[in-house]
């Protein structure tokens, strides 16, 4: 989770899936490394012309405020009401300037990765797109305001537990958005052997078992099926084996829990690895970072 508060309007344009380098106040944390959040105050900013590479959520909490922006290079202005908010999906080239805005949230949120949340979490296969088009640039979206507005409490006010706070807040934002505004894949290859209610029912399994030693065994006999015939159905659905979708889910569990200060055999008992020295290869090679590295960058 990467966080910044920009105390002033900048005199350029900005980058916003960079970093800022002059802002004059920066909070961050890792909760969840693939979104990053960014507060601007009151002022008139400009964004540059650039196609963006994760989503982007602009919210607005204050005072209505006028944008003008270049979508796909479309022009168009807009007056972004209090409580709306304006959803960007990734690969669209945007230009756009806000005036005299009283302060907006700016959410953005890693692509692949967010797909693999929306599965992980709430066993939500998204479309290709992952986001439809809206019928209007800006919709109200009360709850999602004011759960960044929450967010950024939890992380300005420097309290006892904030870091955990800000975490749930993260997860729940983050549900809410793809209840609210996810693409649900309605074309996946499900079939009469293997429909979606076998899925989620699977999933719900994985939910409640992780920890023990799960086996593609285990697997097709919940859902009645051979192995041959579960495993070809399953990696048609997830494009995952069900060994592999079974180590993604432990990996996302552990990284819960690391935020939680446990301790890493603890950690590797509790997501169902053989030892911590399976937890360690096995975290690693999904993450790219050591346990140990993770758990230092919260």
């Amino acid at each position: 989770m990467k966080v910044q508060i920009i105390n002033h309007p900048e005199s350029e344009y900005l980058h916003l899936c960079s970093p800022m380098s002059d802002s004059t106040h920066v909070v961050s944390s890792r909760a969840i490394s693939f979104l990053t959040f960014f507060f601007f105050k009151e002022g008139c900013y400009k964004v540059e012309k650039q196609v963006f590479s994760d989503h982007t959520i602009i919210l607005n909490p204050g005072k209505p405020y006028k944008v003008e922006h270049w979508l796909d290079g479309v022009y168009s202005s807009y007056i972004h009401k209090t409580d709306q908010v304006a959803v960007l999906a990734a690969k669209r080239q945007y230009r756009g300037k806000w005036t005299e805005s009283s302060g907006i949230f700016v959410i953005t949120v890693e692509k692949d990765k967010f797909a693999q949340f929306a599965q992980n979490e709430l066993s939500i296969l998204l479309s290709k797109q992952q986001l439809p088009p809206l019928p209007d640039p800006y919709t109200a979206a009360s709850q999602l305001c004011t759960l960044a507005t929450m967010m950024l409490d939890a992380l300005t006010k420097k309290m006892v537990g904030s870091k955990l706070l800000f975490e749930t807040l993260s997860r729940a934002f983050l549900v809410l958005f793809v209840q609210e505004y996810g693409e649900v894949e309605d074309g996946m290859p499900f079939t009469s052997s293997f429909t979606a209610e076998d899925y989620y029912h699977l999933i719900r399994y994985i939910e409640t078992q992780y920890h023990e030693n799960i086996t593609v065994e285990d697997l097709a006999r919940v859902s009645a099926m051979s192995i041959s015939h579960f495993s070809r159905h399953f990696k048609r659905v997830t494009g995952k084996s069900p060994l592999a979708f079974v180590m993604s889910y432990r990996v996302e569990q552990a990284k819960k829990k690391l935020a939680e200060n446990l301790s890493y055999a603890d950690i590797a008992c509790e997501c169902g690895f053989s030892d911590q020295s399976h937890f360690n290869r096995v975290f690693k090679k999904k993450t790219g970072m050591t346990p140990k590295e993770y758990h230092n960058s919260l």
